[in-house]
């Protein structure tokens, strides 16, 4: 392992650069994977949400994945339109979420097939942690920047789990 001595210096810029560069590598494989499926990864997303919260709200989605209301709405609309999620609406408007039997068969294909874990599986168990530390940070504080923060602050979840400085 690295000593955090060996590390030189990176000015901020890089760091950015290497965020965009990590995320659109990360993206680019899952997108591959999940297109295999028939779906893009946004869907896939919004399923693997509903299927591991069955009360998650389109309020709640936006605020996981960063998106405005009508973006996530229009999404949903089109996954219903391709039988992967049913819409029920309850009582006093609540709207209920659930994965069509194809949404469920789909997601579960993915889930054996998901290739992604191999992107985070040259990290130990600590660099995991720090990282997902440091990732929640940089979020935090860049939806902190944009004045978003309390609109997409997500309470509990493993960000939860994560301790505050």
């Amino acid at each position: 392992m690295i000593k955090d001595n060996q590390l030189p210096p990176v000015p901020a810029s890089d760091l950015i650069f290497l965020l965009f560069r990590a995320r659109q590598s990360v993206y680019r494989i899952q997108e591959r994977d999940v297109s295999r499926h028939g779906v893009t990864l946004e869907q896939a997303t919004v399923m693997e949400l509903i299927h591991g919260n069955r009360d998650i709200s389109i309020g709640d989605i936006c605020r996981i994945m960063i998106r405005e209301h009508h973006t996530i709405t229009s999404l949903i609309r089109r996954m219903v339109k391709n039988d992967l999620v049913i819409v029920t609406k309850g009582s006093r408007g609540k709207i209920s979420l659930a994965l069509t039997p194809q949404g469920s068969s789909i997601l579960g294909q993915m889930t054996t097939e998901d290739d992604s874990v191999k992107l985070v599986s040259t990290l130990d168990d600590v660099e995991q942690r720090r990282l997902a530390y440091y990732l929640l940070k940089v979020t935090k504080n860049a939806l902190k920047e944009f004045g978003k923060l309390e609109e997409y602050n997500i309470p509990g979840g493993f960000a939860g789990n994560i301790p505050e400085e």
